[in-house]
C-alpha cells in the first residue's frame, strides 16, 4: 500500500526547509535553536501540533519546543491600592 501525498501548507513548508538545512548542517543531537522552536509553535498554533510535528519530524511529546509564549502580566506595582 502506497503512502497518500499529505498537501502541506506554504508556511509549513518554509519552517520545514528551515528545520532540514539545520539538521544537514548539524551532526549529532543538539538542541533545536529558540528561534527555530517559535517557528515551529507558530505554526503549530495554525495547524495543530500534532500535523506539525509529522511535517517537521518532531518528537510530539516534546513539551520543551510547543509551549506558548508566556503572557504578559500586569506588575504589582501598577495596580492601584486605595487605603481605607
Amino acid at each position: 500500500m502506497a503512502k497518500a501525498q499529505v498537501e502541506v501548507p506554504a508556511g509549513m513548508l518554509r519552517v520545514c526547509r528551515r528545520f532540514e538545512r539545520w539538521r544537514r548542517s548539524h551532526r549529532g543531537r543538539l538542541p533545536i535553536p529558540e528561534g527555530l522552536w517559535a517557528s515551529a509553535a507558530a505554526v503549530a498554533r495554525q495547524h495543530g501540533v500534532f500535523r506539525t510535528s509529522k511535517v517537521l519530524r518532531l518528537e510530539y511529546g516534546s513539551s520543551s519546543g510547543w509551549r506558548k509564549p508566556p503572557r504578559e502580566t500586569r506588575s504589582r506595582r501598577h495596580r492601584l491600592h486605595f487605603e481605607s
